[in-house]
């Protein structure tokens, strides 16, 4: 008698000689009848992950056929006369891509070629069937069709990267390799290491990806024209030039016209040269961060930068940080750059009414004197009102500083003194542009019924911030719920327990079922509109058509 053991996990049957069913929870005596009904082709067709079976049915050929359709992997485990049966090799190279990797790390489709026979891993047209779903199982082909000329130059002229797996006499077929490195370049990591130095095989890798530039020799990563070119497809090829080239004005010029990153890999010299560094500034100020000293104290090369990004100032030289024509040119185009200005312009009224007009916070890079200043902090908060945060104590208390404030961001009631913060008036302009601003207004006020109604009106879940007694005001939660309905979960729960409070939350929105206390019958039941939704988004078979719900489904709806 046999053994079945059913598992689900990434192996598939194999046999074992034992008198009963094994399974993980309990043993049952074995019947042929039974090894029938658990191992047919309908139940493997439902296969989800690999199985064990008896030998007598790994070798019923619709067994293994439906196996390996479904999951090419179980031709590992199948008998030796099916991995060289034709159509159940095919089958299994063909299957669709699993969803789980395999044990060995090969999650590629075509893969099961590793598990055919020696005769139909030396058979072209299976090795094509398993090529066309992924290159890499060229490495599963015998090795005879890998030492065949006229069938890798077929493959590597569709996929280059194929010269990897072929026999090392086709690695220095001059031919064949400038095949393969005219489709894919950096497949001349693979080819033999003269024609990695051959000059037409180098040139005709790096113009079809410059990358290729790390695979030639040392010789041709010295040749200019090989590196020109090399850079002229992508610029980071210069990481693989030599020292001279990376050394050389016209081809560190080429890559960083391209790119100002391949400043990194230019020489210490050129990272010092005016017109390489204006090519690279003037395409992204943070090019200045590798320049050496002397371009750094370079007027024109950091205005250049500076009006590109202003927080390039960072990387400027302590005297361009004092200099106030290049400051204001920084902060123009980003207000934050007032961070790297010197202290003498940080105390500057002009250069910080600068800075504020093209972003508020930037007034927390101020001195205390311009933060002092109500004409530059009115700019600030009219800018970003939250920018109140960094102004002096005396114009949080100023009424119209403040007012001004709120009315561009409501949340900057938060900074504002606690005089101002128990101010209706200031409180109101607060909550109208964001109610829950009513977060930072005094308990007083979040007390206030009136406040408390324009919060809840501009956004209902300023509700949470409301003083317990009007959570429990009747009028105010109705208002609340009747405008956004999931706010029932900051009403009271006597209210949460009101039937007409509940009904108004519930239509407005019928997520606020979850904060009711006791949920209403007529509620536990969808809607017209939302359960027309509910089938027009259900997966299949439940995606109904409309004429479907209306005439069947909605009769049982609550239409309340």
């Amino acid at each position: 008698m046999m053994v079945i053991e059913i598992y689900h996990n990434p192996v598939f049957f194999q046999s074992y000689q034992t008198g009963v069913v094994s399974t993980k929870r309990h043993s049952v005596p074995n019947t042929e009848e039974r090894q029938k009904k658990m191992l047919t082709p309908k139940t493997l067709s439902r296969y989800e992950g690999p199985y064990h079976a008896s030998c007598y049915y790994l070798h019923d050929r619709d067994v293994v056929l439906t196996a390996v359709a479904k999951d090419g992997r179980a031709l590992k485990f199948a008998p030796e006369r099916f991995r060289d049966d034709r159509e159940v090799v095919l089958t299994a190279i063909a299957q669709p891509k699993n969803k789980w990797s395999w044990r060995d790390g090969s999650d590629f489709k075509g893969w099961a070629l590793m598990y055919a026979s020696e005769r139909l891993s030396d058979n072209d047209k299976v090795v094509r069937a398993a090529l066309s779903q992924s290159i890499y199982t060229l490495q599963f082909a015998s090795e005879r069709l890998r030492n065949d000329r006229e069938f890798i130059l077929a493959v590597v002229a569709q996929h280059g990267w194929g010269l990897k797996y072929v026999s090392e006499t086709l690695q220095d077929d001059r031919e064949l390799v400038l095949t393969a490195v005219t489709e894919f370049g950096c497949s001349l990591a693979f080819a033999s290491e003269t024609l990695q130095d051959d000059r037409e095989t180098v040139l005709t890798a790096v113009a079809q990806n410059g990358w290729a530039l790390e695979y030639a020799s040392k010789m041709l990563q010295d040749d200019r024209e090989t590196v020109l070119t090399a850079v002229a497809q992508h610029w980071r090829a210069l990481r693989y030039a030599s020292e001279r080239r990376q050394d050389d004005r016209e081809v560190v010029l080429a890559a960083v016209a391209q790119n100002w990153r391949a400043l990194e890999y230019a020489s210490k010299t050129l990272q010092d040269d005016r017109e390489v560094f204006l090519t690279a500034v003037a395409q992204d100020g943070r090019a200045l961060r590798y320049a050496s000293e002397r371009p750094q104290d370079d007027r024109e090369v950091v205005l250049t930068a500076v009006a590109q990004d202003g927080r390039a100032l960072r990387y400027a030289s302590e005297r361009l940080q004092d200099d106030r024509e290049v400051v204001l040119a920084a902060v123009a185009q980003n207000g934050w750059a007032l961070e790297y200005a010197s202290e003498t312009h940080q105390d500057d009224r002009e250069v910080v009414l600068a800075a504020v007009a093209q972003d508020g916070t930037a007034l927390g890079y101020a001195s205390e004197r311009p933060q002092d200043d109500r004409e530059v902090v009115l700019a600030a908060v009219a800018q970003d009102g939250c920018a109140l945060a960094f102004a002096s104590e005396t114009l949080q208390d100023d009424r119209e500083t403040v007012l001004t404030a709120v009315a561009q961001n409501g949340r900057a009631l938060e900074y504002a003194s606690e005089r101002l913060q128990d101010d209706r008036e200031t409180v109101l302009a607060a909550v109208a542009q964001d109610g829950r601003a009513l977060e930072y207004a005094s308990e007083r006020l979040q007390d206030d019924r009136e406040t408390v109604l324009a919060a809840v009106a501009q956004d209902g879940t300023a509700l949470e911030y409301a003083s317990e007694r009007l959570q429990d005001d009747r009028e105010t939660v109705l208002a609340t719920v009747a405008q956004y309905g999931r706010a029932l979960e900051y009403a009271s729960e006597r209210l949460q327990d009101d039937r007409e409070v509940v009904r108004t939350a519930v239509n407005q929105n019928r997520l606020a079922l979850r904060h009711a206390v006791r949920p209403l019958p007529e509620h536990l039941r969808a809607g017209p509109q939302q359960t027309r939704l509910f089938f027009k988004y259900m997966k299949f078979p439940f995606d109904l058509p409309e004429h479907l719900v209306e005439q069947y489904i909605l009769p049982m709806c609550h239409t309340a």
